[in-house]
């Protein structure tokens, strides 16, 4: 398989490419940058909850396979990319995002609740293109912030 995944420590000094995802941040105004993933019930920006900034990606879901996503991330095969995802957890299912890079696809995946949670990953890309950043609310409620896909240098 082309892809592998390796957990890293938020620690990480190598140095990195432009930001891949836009409105990772959630400061934009608006939920136009986030496509819907299926039929969530709620995808709205809120302050209810934030990592950084003023406002973060609410989205509540009834099923799983539910949520919000980016489909223009742009990668070059051969390439590793950092990525780095931040959530909190409200309630059901624990959420995961998931991102499709080539060949197969990486899922980073809560595990826990009520309090903000670092996930990240680095990925190997074998193929050349626009790939997918799915945000899984997964039946229940949760808060996405200070989202990244960069490529190390």
């Amino acid at each position: 398989m082309g892809l592998s995944a390796t957990a890293l420590n938020s620690g990480a000094s190598a140095g990195l490419g432009p930001e891949l995802v836009t409105d990772g941040d959630m400061e934009l105004v608006g939920v136009a940058n986030w496509a819907d993933y299926a039929t969530p019930l709620t995808k709205e920006k809120s302050s209810v909850q934030v990592h950084s900034g003023t406002q973060s990606l609410h989205l509540i879901a009834d099923a799983n396979f539910e949520g919000a996503r980016q489909t223009t991330i742009s990668v070059v095969a051969g390439v590793t990319y950092k990525i780095v995802v931040w959530t909190y957890v409200i309630s059901g299912s624990l959420p995961r995002a998931r991102v499709s890079i080539g060949s197969g696809s990486t899922d980073l995946t809560s595990s826990t609740t009520n309090v903000w949670e670092f996930l990240t990953a680095d990925v190997l890309s074998d193929a050349t293109g626009l790939e997918t950043l799915q945000l899984d609310a997964r039946s229940g409620e949760s808060y996405w912030d200070d989202i990244s896909i960069r490529a190390y240098l």
